[in-house]
Parts: structure tokens; C-alpha cells; sequence
């Protein structure tokens, strides 16, 4: 059922150079998504770990938050030398795109893209000096000869094609690449009501060169797959979830798998981070229990024993060695249940006594003060300190805790150690690769090259205005009919300045093209030809 990509050592240095997180300009707290729904609060702050998320308006949309993600990437080319320079030797060969809230079957969302961020550009480099028109100029030229593509995979596209062009840069087929995430997470609990309160919305860009500046990437991986319906769509806003305990063991089978596939195979430092996929905070936490014990298990069984006396429990795994191999034969004895009964592999996880006895000695063993330690070394709470008011990204999730515990790296308040990057989707599949932190250059310059400035404003909804957003686009009112103006339609409700700011969508047309903003003004689409005299 494993697989394992990769067995050399790298030959060059490549990796990341740039992470620009990019979000939008509202929040919803959990007090009013709390009154949404009808639930305790304490079940949304304690429970998920969850104090707000980020909540796009009428006009925002996957592709616009990608284009902004993208143009602030040129403006920082004019800002750091550091990147001005990678992207001068190394360029762009690839330019891809990662999603799971595509509305489009054909075109892929690096076209539409690029598509409204091309003339923005191009009639911003006519005020600018020849230097910097250079770059637009070169930008262009790069993205117009490079490879495009999008990806989908329940949040871990991104990764997994972040990990699949390091490999074209360690080749030298390519010098440098851009991976774009970019989701928006809105749910009809109407419809979907096992689904956890963990909307948001955002893009998260990694630039990826030869010589990286911030994260070294290694060339080998390991993955599993373990192919089930524990969050599905088929509808854009409407998800399937497994209740109960099936879509977490689900995460943590998965990618607990691959994690003992990795330390099988290259061996694996437990003095080290782990960043994993971070819809909400305690889904990382129930990955990070299971881990800790294993850590125990190899290197200090004696500290289990006491900290087991102390809350009363040993791990319930019978004769299993661990408690993934465990949670495996309990997946392998669906097969029986499932030709006698017709129950589904997460129904039967949530019925299964043995697994939520698991559960609880999972649950206790998060409480204890020896758990709390671990954390903060194993580099979760440093990784969580972005997501408590990010929200749920999809393929973003990962790289906002990625983005949150390097900048804690590089700010002295966390320790250099190797970062391991668990990436987990829905569906389900996981990858487990290495980064390395990149040292000997200046602390100022490289945390500038962690982007974080659209998480400076925060506007916060109220519940009559998330809820009239909410609805609007589970009813996908965006097309043009009757005067339909997006842009008009969060100004009349939100009453403020970011109601135009950026790249917006106006709305769709009869054919369904889309007719866009910029800083409130409609962008003439192409497509464009770029004069090279």
C-alpha cells in the first residue's frame, strides 16, 4: 500500500526562495460563526482551536486572491535584492497552479490569471524607470515561455507539486519555478452539517530556484495512499464528511503511514519540526499526540509508563506495535463488516469500540504537561501561530504554518532544526519531504521574504453581513443579469476601502468570462502582445 519516491541525496542546492501568503480583508470570529450555526462557542474555540478565520467579500474569488498573490510577488522583486537577483539568474520555467475550488473544467487557472494580472502589469511599468520596466518586461516574457498547469488535490497539490518541480530544478531542466495555491473554503452545513466550522479563504505562493534563500529542499519523499470518501464534492460549497472520529483517524492513518514510511526508509532526527496540513489547530494536535508516542516508544519508554500511570491508560493497541498498525488492521477488518453489513470504511471507524478507546487515550495524553513541552519543540505551536487567524486555506493550510514557524526561525525565537513537511489530502493521500533552513544571509532580509502584508487589515463581519456573503455564494448570484455588480455589492455592505482595493471579480457575463477590477477600475483583457523593440 506504501510507496516511496526518491533514494539520492541532493546533488545541488534548490528550494524555496519566497512564500507569499495572500488573503482577504475580512474576518468572522468565532462568536458570530458560533450564532451562524447554532453551536457552543467553546465548541469552536476549544474544540477546533479556532478564534476567527479570514472571510472573502462578494468580489473575491479564488482567482482573484491568486492574482493579488502573484502581482505582490513582482512588487517584492522591487523591494529585495535577494529575490531580484535569484529571479534575475534563475527565472520562471514553471508556473503552476494548485486548487480544489476551480470552477472551470477546461482552462486551466494559470490562464485566468494571468489573464487580469498581465495588463495590470504592463500599464504599471509606463510610469515606472527602465530598470524596473526591465523586470516587468521579463516577468512577462518568463511567464509566457514557461510550463503551465493546475493541479487538484484536496489540499495537497501545492505540496506535492512543490515537491515534483524541486525535482525539475535538482535536473536542471528548469532554474526556477512558482507554485500558486489558492482556495476559498465556504460550506452549506445545511447540507453538509458533519462538515467541522473551518471556512476561509486564501494563496499561498512558494518560489522555488536553484540557491534557495530561505528553506532547502531534500529530493526524496515518502507517501501512502488509502483511497476512501472521508471529504468529497460535488458541488462547489456543498462537501460529503464522515462524522465522528472517520475523517481524523483517516488524517492520521495516512499520514502517520507515510511518516513511518520516511523514518523506515532515510531514518528521521526526533529533534526536529513537523509541519503538517492545519485546517484547524487541533487537527494538527491529534497528529502530533500520535507522533509524540511513537518518539516515546523508541527513545524514552520508561517517561510513557509514568506519563501513562498518570492519566490512568495505556495506549489500547492490543499486540500491535504502534498505534498506526493498529488503526490498520482495524481498516483491513472493514472488508469483512462491509460484505456482511454495507457500512462504509468511516462509518465503521466511528462504530469501532477499539478505535475510540484509542481516541481517548489520545485525548488524555494531549492534556498532560509533558505534551504541552513537546509542541513547542516539535515546532507546532510556533507553525499555529498565523493559522489561529488565517481560517482554512485547502492547499494554502500547510504553507501558512510552513510560512509562521520559518519566520519564528529566522527571528531567533524557535531553534535551527530540520523541518519535515506532512502533507495530507482528502481522498486520501500524503507526502511526507525535508526542508533545511538556509543560513549565513542576513535575518532582516530573509524574513522579508516570508510575505504576510495583506494580514495587516482585518475588517470584521458582523453576522448580517457574513451571513448575506455566505449565502450569495452558495447561491452563486455572479453573473451580470439585472445590473449585477459584486464589486457595488460589497461597498453597499461593508462600507469600506478594501471593497475595491486589488483584484476583484465585477462578475460573469452570458458566456461566462469573467469581468474584472483592479484598484476599482475594469481591466481591457487581452490577449495582450508585449512589444520586445
Amino acid at each position: 500500500m506504501a510507496s516511496v519516491h526518491g533514494t539520492v541525496e541532493n546533488k545541488a542546492a534548490s528550494g524555496i526562495s519566497y512564500i507569499g501568503l495572500e488573503t482577504t480583508p475580512y474576518l468572522v470570529t468565532a462568536e458570530t460563526i458560533s450564532e451562524h450555526l447554532g453551536i457552543e462557542v467553546g465548541r469552536i474555540k476549544a474544540g477546533l482551536g479556532i478564534n476567527m478565520f479570514r472571510f472573502p467579500g462578494f468580489s473575491d474569488t479564488h482567482v482573484t486572491i491568486g492574482a493579488n498573490n502573484l502581482l505582490r510577488f513582482v512588487d517584492n522583486l522591487f523591494k529585495q535584492k535577494l529575490l531580484l537577483d535569484n529571479f534575475t539568474e534563475y527565472g520562471i520555467g514553471a508556473f503552476y497552479v494548485a486548487t480544489e475550488s476551480s470552477t472551470e473544467s477546461s482552462r486551466a487557472l494559470t490562464a485566468a490569471i494571468l489573464e487580469i494580472v498581465e495588463p495590470v502589469l504592463i500599464h504599471k511599468s509606463k510610469n515606472l524607470s527602465s530598470d524596473k520596466k526591465e523586470v516587468i518586461k521579463k516577468f512577462i516574457t518568463e511567464m509566457r515561455g514557461a510550463d503551465t498547469l493546475e493541479t487538484k488535490f484536496a489540499c495537497t497539490a501545492l505540496s506535492k507539486t512543490a515537491f515534483t518541480l524541486n525535482q525539475s530544478l535538482i535536473s536542471g531542466s528548469i532554474g526556477g519555478a512558482i507554485i500558486l495555491g489558492t482556495d476559498i473554503a465556504i460550506y452549506d452545513h445545511k447540507k453538509a452539517q458533519n462538515a467541522e466550522a473551518t471556512q476561509g479563504g486564501g494563496s499561498a505562493l512558494l518560489y522555488l530556484t536553484k540557491d534557495p534563500l530561505l528553506v532547502k529542499l531534500d529530493n526524496r519523499a515518502a507517501h501512502f495512499n488509502l483511497s476512501t470518501y472521508d471529504f468529497y464534492k460535488q458541488d462547489d460549497h456543498i462537501p460529503t464528511v464522515s462524522s465522528g472520529f472517520g475523517s481524523k483517524v483517516n488524517y492520521v492513518v495516512t499520514l502517520g503511514t507515510a511518516f513511518k514510511n520516511y523514518e523506515k526508509k532515510f531514518g528521521m532526527s526526533k529533534d526536529s519540526y513537523f509541519v503538517s496540513h492545519v485546517p484547524y489547530r487541533m487537527e494538527a494536535e491529534y497528529n502530533a499526540s500520535f507522533i509524540y508516542v511513537h518518539w516515546l516508544k523508541k527513545y524514552n519508554p520508561a517517561k510513557l509508563r509514568k506519563i501513562e500511570e498518570k492519566i490512568g491508560m495505556s495506549e489500547p493497541i492490543g499486540t500491535s506495535p504502534g498505534a498506526i498498525a493498529y488503526l490498520l488492521e482495524v481498516i483491513k477488518s472493514h472488508y469483512q463488516a462491509s460484505r456482511n453489513g454495507e457500512i462504509s470504511l468511516m462509518e465503521f471507524l466511528n462504530q469501532h469500540e477499539g478505535v475510540k478507546a484509542l481516541w481517548a487515550y489520545h485525548q488524555k495524553m494531549r492534556k498532560t504537561e509533558e505534551f504541552r513541552r513537546f509542541k513547542e519543540g516539535f515546532g507546532l505551536d510556533q507553525a499555529l501561530k498565523i493559522s489561529g487567524y488565517a481560517g482554512n486555506w485547502y492547499n494554502g493550510s500547510m504553507w501558512v504554518a510552513a510560512g509562521s514557524l520559518i519566520r519564528e526561525i529566522i527571528k531567533e525565537k524557535a531553534k535551527e532544526k530540520d523541518i519535515y513537511f506532512g502533507s495530507y489530502g482528502s481522498g486520501s493521500a500524503s507526502t511526507i519531504f525535508k526542508g533545511e533552513m538556509v543560513t549565513g544571509l542576513d535575518r532582516k532580509e530573509q524574513l522579508a521574504l516570508v510575505e504576510l502584508a495583506s494580514f495587516k487589515y482585518g475588517e470584521k463581519l458582523s453576522l448580517e453581513q457574513y451571513k448575506a456573503i455566505h449565502d450569495s455564494k452558495l447561491e452563486k448570484n455572479e453573473y451580470c443579469e439585472k445590473g449585477n455588480n459584486l464589486m457595488l455589492k460589497d461597498k453597499e455592505l461593508l462600507r469600506d476601502k478594501t471593497a475595491e482595493l486589488g483584484f476583484k471579480l465585477i462578475c460573469y457575463d452570458a458566456r461566462r468570462e469573467g469581468r474584472y477590477a483592479f484598484n476599482g477600475k475594469e481591466i481591457q483583457k487581452g490577449p495582450i502582445i508585449m512589444k520586445t523593440e
